[in-house]
């Protein structure tokens, strides 16, 4: 059974499901008004099949624009090594995954929305369940 979720965070998973399905692996997506911006920000969805993308990632964590980047792994153990790995360098990213719980991904969720902390790391499970 899965969890519940308030219907904001239902909302924001949505999001996030349409953006996997619009943007293949590695694909920079610009869109206005992503997440209810006002300003053009960049949206950068890595499927992170393995650690092979770590280039382009530290190319993107080296530009000067707005960027909101979201890592989606296969396996949360993978999510949560790359989520620590950007933490212990000093890069702050949020971390989430099918068995955190509702406030924790509102917290990490708001704060993406925000851009507070531009980097979400997922597991591929959290994206792509199906709403209950």
């Amino acid at each position: 059974m899965a969890p519940r979720r308030s219907k904001r965070v239902q909302e924001r998973l949505q999001k996030a499901r349409d953006k996997l399905q619009e943007a293949r692996a590695n694909e920079i997506v610009t869109k206005k008004n992503f997440f209810g911006k006002t300003n053009t920000t960049m949206i950068v969805v890595m499927n992170m099949t393995s650690y092979n993308e770590m280039p382009f990632l530290r190319r993107l964590l080296t530009a000067e624009q707005n960027i909101l980047i979201m890592i989606i792994h296969d396996y949360k153990a993978d999510a949560e090594i790359t989520s620590c790995f950007l933490n212990d360098i000093g890069i702050a990213a949020n971390y989430i995954h099918e068995h955190t719980n509702q406030r924790a991904r509102e917290y990490a969720l708001k704060n993406f929305d925000r851009e507070k902390i531009p980097i979400l790391v997922t597991s591929r499970k959290v994206v792509l369940e199906s709403q209950t």
